[in-house]
């Protein structure tokens, strides 16, 4: 069974979960796993209409610390929606707020000191949007941002391996978005540490969870360096190597999207226009939010 099938089995079974429990503490983790799981899905709308319809009675019903926990948890899941929308402004509002609602207790419990560091990740991701799409003035703000948040996410893991509950992947991806940044910035030298850190992680990663298909995401961003270096014959041998991870290991069509992206530039710069055309039909037929996210 794909990741979709599997996907569709796990909303159905939430989905039970959250219409038959009475248990207030169990029909809010269902109520938000369902909600993940319609992300998973690229079930965006549903996913938020789902989260807003529900929250006020979800919530209503549990008690401190627990409201709290699980009100930044909405947050953070309707930040991601915004997100992959391209509603960068927005998901900026819901993730700050998830990390203010948890700021305090961040360091008393794992489970919540996770979740602030995923809205703590995503502030970092949206802020390098924003560079990307900003001026000269702006762009080093949010670049200066970004990198903190990356930065603090990295000293969260840390932390977390200290006290022996480490996450090689997660970890990883932070450095993953620093390899984002220092490209954006021409930092080659910097880029290729970030990476060489990132795989390191991630083939830690793949060693302990062979079924892991992080090493899709270091071939993707390895492409871009190299396409920004101009070497467009490893730019697309990394691209290609992205998609076929992403495929035979892990079947998710948003990371397919994105590689068969990067194969599009660089064979319309190679002069393979109608090869590139395909490419980019079928990066947007599994990925539509690529029209507005504005990178690979």
């Amino acid at each position: 069974m794909d990741n979709n099938g599997k996907w569709k089995d796990s909303a159905d079974h939430y989905y039970t979960i959250f219409t038959t429990t009475n248990d207030p503490l169990e029909k809010a983790e269902s109520y938000i796993q369902l909600a993940q799981t319609l992300i998973n899905l690229v079930k965006y709308i549903k996913a938020r209409g789902f989260l807003l319809e529900n929250k006020d009675n979800v919530l209503a019903n549990l008690s401190e610390p627990d409201k709290t926990f699980f009100e930044a948890r909405v947050f953070e899941k309707l930040g991601w929606i915004n997100d992959y929308l391209g509603e960068t402004k927005e998901a900026i509002s819901n993730f700050s707020r998830a990390r203010d609602l948890l700021s305090e207790k961040a360091n008393k419990d794992d489970s919540i000191l996770r979740i602030y560091e995923t809205s703590n990740h995503f502030l970092g991701r949206l802020y390098t949007i924003l560079a990307w799409q900003a001026n000269e003035t702006d762009t080093d703000k949010d670049t200066e941002k970004a990198i903190e948040r990356f930065n603090e996410s990295i000293q969260i893991y840390e932390k977390l391996r200290s006290r022996g509950k480490k996450d090689d992947a997660a970890e990883g991806f932070q450095y993953a978005w620093l390899a984002r940044v220092h490209i954006m910035q021409g930092y080659h030298t910097q880029t290729e540490k970030d990476l060489e850190k990132m795989k390191e992680l991630f083939e830690t990663t793949v060693q302990e969870r062979p079924g892991s298909g992080v090493l899709g995401y270091y071939h993707l961003l390895l492409g871009r360096l190299k396409f920004e270096q101009n070497d467009l014959k490893s730019s697309r041998e990394n691209f290609a190597e992205s998609l076929r991870i992403n495929t035979e290991v892990l079947n998710y069509p948003s990371s397919q999207a994105d590689a068969l992206l990067g194969m599009a530039l660089c064979d319309y710069s190679l002069g393979e226009i109608e090869k590139s055309k395909e490419e980019t039909q079928k990066a947007l037929f599994l990925n539509p939010s690529l029209l507005y996210r504005g990178y690979v």
